[in-house]
């Protein structure tokens, strides 16, 4: 006895990330849900300090306490049923 999830295994960060940004135009949430709304708003990709170049593009965001409602949210819209 457990809990299985099935996801969709094909989608990369970049793609789930676009499907997050499009379903968060559609999505109404409690606004009294401020762990989730905070995490959001403060989700990031790191800084570039003024005194570093970069010299590849920084694709993951930053891993800290926002990351899991952050990826929640992420794989629940690249889940998320098509509706026909």
């Amino acid at each position: 006895m457990g809990i299985h999830i099935t996801t969709n295994r094909k989608s990369t960060l970049r793609e789930r990330i676009t499907k997050t940004q499009l379903g968060m135009n559609r999505l109404f949430y409690d606004k009294d849900n401020y762990e989730w709304e905070q995490s959001i708003i403060q989700s990031h990709y790191p800084q570039k300090s003024e005194n570093r170049e970069i010299t590849t593009e920084q694709r993951q965001p930053v891993h800290d306490e926002n990351s899991h409602f952050r990826t929640c949210t992420e794989y629940f819209f690249d889940n998320e049923p098509l509706v026909s």
